[in-house]
C-alpha cells in the first residue's frame, strides 16, 4: 500500500470517528513513517575496479559536467591520466568545466586540459548528437 494511501485512510478514519478504524489507521500511519534503514551512498565513479576493465582498449565517451568528480579531480582528467582513450566529451548546459553560460552551444571545442573534443548533445536542428560524434566512441 502506498504511503499516500495510508495517510488518506488514516485521516478519513479519524474524521469519521470510527474507534476501531482509528486504532488501525494509527498503526498504518506508524508503519508509513517508520525509519527507513540507511546505507552509505557509493558514487559510481569511485568504484573504479568494477568499470576500468570494461574501458580498457576501447574508445570512450563521457557525458560529463563540472560535478563529475572523484574527490578533488575530474573524472575525465583521471581517465586521461591513466591512459584511457577518451575520444569525446558530451557536455550539457553550462559546459563540461562549468564555465559556459546558460543555453550556450557546447559542441565544436576542445578541452584545454586534455585536448579531448567536446561534442554537442544537440547538433544543429536535429536535437541530437551528429552521426560523426556517435561513431567516435565504442563505450559511453
Amino acid at each position: 500500500m502506498t504511503d499516500i494511501f495510508r495517510f488518506i485512510r488514516f485521516f478519513v478514519s479519524v474524521a469519521s470517528g470510527q474507534a476501531a478504524d482509528v486504532v488501525a489507521a494509527r498503526n498504518l500511519l506508524s508503519d508509513a513513517i517508520s525509519p527507513v534503514p540507511t546505507e552509505s551512498v557509493r558514487v559510481g565513479t569511485t568504484d573504479t575496479a568494477m568499470y576500468y576493465p570494461r574501458l580498457a582498449g576501447k574508445r570512450v565517451a563521457l557525458l560529463a559536467n563540472h560535478t563529475s568528480r572523484i574527490g578533488e579531480r575530474h573524472l575525465v582528467d583521471i581517465l586521461h591520466a591513466r591512459g584511457f582513450d577518451v575520444t569525446a566529451i558530451f557536455a550539457p548546459e553550462h559546459g563540461f568545466r562549468g564555465t559556459a553560460d546558460s543555453g550556450e552551444h557546447m559542441g565544436g571545442s576542445v578541452d584545454a586540459a586534455t585536448g579531448i573534443p567536446i561534442r554537442s548533445l544537440c547538433d544543429g536542428n536535429t536535437r541530437r548528437p551528429s552521426d560523426e560524434a556517435m561513431h567516435s566512441f565504442e563505450v559511453a
